[in-house]
């Protein structure tokens, strides 16, 4: 699904990438553009005192916002993909794919046989698209990163939100979080724990921000380091009844309104979301 996203252009610029022996390519969706953009796995590691690795300099034409996993082979940005990793500096993938099928194919009335297909036929293309990369490099870890939860609301002003939430037909909270994690494990399956990892994220901006639509204070849920352990991938934090806070969403100034994204978050949250997998993952990766 093409998300028209006017309200974040111009937001988006080439990232520079700080001289480093070891690299990571970024590619995938809008979950990985904007790490890319806000150079948040670049903050994470100086965070945790690795200072010889980087995002690779390429991240912003490995990623493409609104990008499926379903129509990503053979696109510019899986070829730069392919290209990137023929670097020898390049020592992971982090790779986001998956979340824009979901949002743009699945409806709440769906069977389960209709619902299974569906993951079946986006986990297909996931794992068409690693054996490729893998093929390449067969050296290089690959970290599948997942999402939190979105927060989709009735008559979004992004009309492509607006359309989105009535083609899954208008999904409670609850009812798009459950079909998210069910969506979830699944990914979860393709990663080996050899070289293939998956983290998901679901919980870690309610830990951060709270919620307060429903009152919850900040730092009351599972702490980012319980949330997909590489022990339990499939361990999500928050309420599952409960959207990501406002505050945590990308947001822009449109006088006198501020208009809230439903899929993206803000610069910060994409930096926590980038700090949770160097610490589960790539921190020990890189040591």
């Amino acid at each position: 699904m093409k998300w028209k996203l006017l309200f974040i252009a111009g937001l988006l610029s080439l990232t520079s990438c700080k001289q480093a022996s070891q690299t990571v390519v970024v590619a995938g969706d809008s979950w990985a553009a904007f790490v890319c953009t806000y150079n948040s796995l670049d903050k994470a590691f100086l965070k945790v005192g690795i200072k010889d690795v980087a995002t690779s300099s390429t991240c912003m034409t490995t990623t493409k916002i609104g990008i499926h996993a379903d129509n990503w082979e053979g696109t510019p940005f899986d070829k730069a993909t392919q290209l990137s990793l023929r670097d020898p500096k390049v020592k992971a993938l982090y790779l986001s794919l998956g979340g824009n099928d979901l949002i743009a194919l699945w409806n709440k009335a769906m069977t389960a046989d209709q619902e299974n297909a569906l993951f079946d036929h986006v986990i297909s293309h996931l794992e068409t698209i690693i054996q490729k990369y893998q093929s390449i490099r067969p050296d290089i870890r690959i970290l599948i990163s997942g999402y939190d939860f979105p927060r989709f609301t009735l008559n979004h002003p992004v009309k492509d939100y607006s359309k989105a939430y009535d083609d899954m037909g208008r999904p409670s909270p609850l009812e798009l979080n459950s079909a998210l994690l069910r969506f979830s494990k699944r990914v979860a399956e393709v990663a080996d724990q050899k070289k293939v990892f998956y983290i998901q994220h679901y919980g870690l901006m309610q830990y951060y921000y709270g919620n307060t639509d429903t009152g919850l204070a900040a730092q009351q849920t599972l702490p980012p380091d319980q949330i997909s352990p590489a022990s339990d991938m499939t361990q999500t934090g928050g309420d599952i009844q409960s959207q990501t806070d406002k505050q945590a969403m990308l947001k822009v100034q449109v006088n006198p309104f501020i208009i809230y994204d439903a899929f993206h978050l803000n610069q910060d949250g994409f930096d926590h979301v980038a700090e949770h997998a160097v610490s589960i993952y790539l921190n020990n990766w890189f040591k």
